[in-house]
């Protein structure tokens, strides 16, 4: 009987045995081949990461008040405003449309380039300086002068009042006392002048270049609406470049 469990003993450990050896023979470690896709995708998704992040960052300083990005969007801004004011007197002066929008034909990128490069046609340039010269009457009209610049002027003349004439005085005294009072006047309606009859100018020739009279109540309104964007658009452009150099 002794031999008997010793023998029952000595089967059951040799099956302890086989089954010790059949579980060390189980991989404790990733194999190879498993080790070469976890790289794989580790090194995949990474990318990505690094990708998206860039991508957010880019958006980011285009997007945030105080990251460096909101300039080039006012750059942007100003030169499209410039652009797309310069096409109606581009137009009004023979040229092909420099914008698609809403044109039957346009001078194209290529076209484009050859007015740019390498040196810049006349035919170009001088539509872009009569924009740049009305935008600057224009001014005059929208923004006028900042709270500063009208705090120092009205401080350099407030201490000037009208002369007190006699009424038996002559003629020439009350014209010069009449002088004294209007000075400065006549410049500012000048001013004003000119600033209007440069939106006078920029309403003739954007109109010329883009009429919308006739034309469908909705597709009216479009062309109508586009003609007062190209109208302001140097404007606008310029106030968002001063803005996004304000918030820096």
């Amino acid at each position: 009987m002794a031999r008997m469990g010793s023998g029952a003993g000595g089967n059951a450990s040799n099956g302890e045995k086989y089954i010790q050896d059949d579980f060390e023979k189980l991989p404790t470690e990733k194999s190879k081949l498993y080790r070469v896709i976890d790289t794989i995708i580790d090194g995949f998704v990474k990318v990505i990461a690094i990708a998206t992040y860039s991508v957010g960052r880019l958006i980011e300083n285009f997007v945030g008040h105080q990251h460096h990005g909101i300039r080039i969007i006012g750059f942007c801004c100003l030169a499209f405003g410039l652009i797309v004011s310069a096409d109606g007197f581009f137009q009004s002066w023979g040229g092909r449309p420099l914008v698609p929008f809403f044109e039957n034909d346009w001078i194209g990128g290529w076209g484009i380039f050859r007015l740019v490069f390498p040196i810049p046609k006349m035919q170009f340039v001088l539509p872009c300086l009569t924009a740049l010269g009305v935008q600057y009457f224009q001014s005059f009209i929208i923004r006028g002068a900042s709270p500063s610049v009208a705090l120092a002027q009205y401080k350099k003349f407030a201490n000037f009042t009208k002369p007190t004439v006699s009424e038996n005085a002559t003629k020439l005294p009350k014209a010069l006392a009449k002088d004294v009072d209007n000075a400065g006047m006549s410049q500012r309606f000048f001013l004003l002048a000119i600033a209007g009859g440069s939106y006078a100018l920029e309403f003739h020739s954007v109109f010329t270049a883009r009429p919308c009279w006739g034309l469908p109540p909705g597709m009216f309104i479009t062309i109508f609406m586009y003609n007062m964007l190209v109208i302001f658009a140097a404007e606008a452009g310029h106030n968002i470049w001063l803005k996004a150099n304000e918030i820096i």
